[in-house]
């Protein structure tokens, strides 16, 4: 005979909770949502962090580009103040007639440029120029100021003398409003200019 064994289910155990359980199983829902709150609210912190660390770089950068704006531009004005001065025959005349291109505007794209040319003092007989270029950019300004004097003036060419070969020089005669370009590098030594190739 063959015993067939039977198979016994497990008990199903109930938990029945005691009236002094009920509070204990509270406390512990309680802590995991002070545990999510806390979670919650470091998380925030770290994420406005993050959102002020960004927003002040950008800021920073905005200020930076204005201010470079701004100076690009009062270098712009300085550029082109030399580039006037280089055109004009007689300086002290022109500034004193009051010529168009000693002072102005330029207006770029994010940024403008004011720009002025005036006398300044002589240095022995030779002029000194005075260039005061100011950009603005947004609320920036920056502002430049050059003293400049003119390589060879009106006054030197009874001095000047130009090169003609490696040794030997001739004297340079000018008339009036005449413009001569010609390279040439000049020494100062003792207070004597001294014209070499």
């Amino acid at each position: 005979m063959r015993v067939k064994k039977l198979r016994t289910r497990r008990p199903i155990v109930l938990n029945v909770v005691a009236a002094g359980d009920i509070g204990a199983g509270r406390a512990r829902c309680g802590s995991a949502l002070v545990l999510a709150m806390v979670s919650l609210v470091v998380l925030m912190t770290l994420g406005l962090g993050v959102l002020t660390i960004a927003w002040g770089s950008r800021h920073t950068a905005a200020r930076f580009q204005r201010e470079v704006a701004a100076m690009l531009a009062a270098e712009a004005g300085y550029e082109k103040a030399i580039y006037w001065m280089s055109q004009q025959p007689d300086m002290l005349s022109a500034l004193q007639s009051g010529a168009s291109g000693s002072g102005g505007t330029l207006s770029f794209p994010d940024s403008r440029c004011e720009y002025k040319v005036g006398i300044f003092t002589f240095l022995k007989h030779r002029p000194v120029y005075r260039i005061v270029a100011t950009g603005y950019s947004g609320v920036f300004e920056k502002s430049l100021e050059v003293l400049a004097v003119q390589a060879i003036s009106g006054w030197d060419m009874g001095m000047c003398r130009v090169p003609s070969g490696k040794t030997s020089t001739y004297p340079v005669n000018f008339a009036d409003g005449e413009i001569i370009d010609i390279p040439v590098d000049m020494t100062i030594i003792d207070g004597r200019v001294v014209y070499e190739r």
